[in-house]
């Protein structure tokens, strides 16, 4: 997940095409100098992604804070565009969605049901 996040993240970064999106995009949506602020804390939390999942550390906060981006960008970006976007720097939602259940993974390893299973009370009748 370390290698996919840094795939992710550090191109962009690189090439500085997150700035071009935060003002272009989320500047004329009416979050004025906000997006880039935005669109800077994304790319921050991503990059400090990659250090916490190699070494093993903030697993959870890690998670939550990267599901949250992810379903940020699919409500606003990806719903509106269909499932599979082709246009570069969008990302295809299914892509968002594997991701967000890898992140979902790392928050329930035993998985749904052992995460939200509540001990079993054997309430006998001639037990009272």
């Amino acid at each position: 997940m370390a290698i996919i996040m840094f795939t992710d993240s550090v191109p962009s970064l690189v090439t500085f095409e997150f700035s071009s999106f935060g003002s272009e995009y989320l500047v004329n949506n009416k979050l004025g100098m906000l997006g880039s602020l935005i669109v800077v804390s994304i790319k921050l939390i991503q990059i400090l992604s990659v250090p916490s999942l190699l070494l093993n550390k903030w697993i959870k906060i890690c998670s939550i804070l990267n599901i949250i981006i992810l379903l940020n960008l699919v409500v606003l970006i990806n719903y509106s565009n269909g499932w599979f976007v082709v246009e570069k720097g969008t990302n295809d939602i299914e892509y968002s969605f594997l991701v967000i259940f890898i992140f979902v993974s790392f928050l329930m390893p035993k998985g749904i049901k052992a995460s939200f299973e509540f001990p079993d009370i054997d309430l006998n009748i001639k037990d009272i």
